[in-house]
């Protein structure tokens, strides 16, 4: 499959980590992967649908100025983090389906997709069934 985008993966966390850290409170901060500027800070290995997800948000942010006005947005509104976030998780979810044909694995990795999207890191914004229709639409 042809990538999205180039971006390069970093091991660590991107110099505004501390306001990101203090703004979601991150139960696991070690399993937070972030895009940003054409690069995804991760200290976990990631599979080709979580890559897929963090090149959505490369997308979404394009220049390292669209990137800065993207997280800005993303800190400010749980409206514009709702719909970054479910568009990232299609794309992840979708990837997952090419690939993994049981339909019983499937829907557990939405279910799994959706209650991240649902959870407390994006700001409990929608509940489980609208983040599951979101992902798999």
């Amino acid at each position: 499959m042809k990538p999205l985008c180039k971006a390069r993966v970093i091991r660590g966390k991107p110099f505004f980590w501390p306001i990101l850290k203090a703004r979601f409170k991150p139960k696991n901060p070690q399993d937070v992967i972030i895009a940003f500027a054409g690069r995804i800070y991760a200290e976990v290995p990631l599979g080709p649908p979580m890559v897929r997800h963090e090149m959505t948000h490369l997308i979404q942010q394009g220049s390292l100025f669209g990137a800065i006005r993207w997280w800005i947005r993303y800190l400010a509104s749980s409206k514009f983090r709702y719909e970054q976030e479910a568009a990232a998780y299609r794309a992840q979810y979708q990837m997952f389906a090419e690939v993994v044909k049981d339909r019983n694995k499937r829907a557990i990795y939405a279910m799994d997709c959706a209650e991240k999207l649902s959870g407390p890191l994006y700001g409990d914004v929608v509940s489980l069934p609208e983040a599951l229709k979101a992902i798999t639409q």
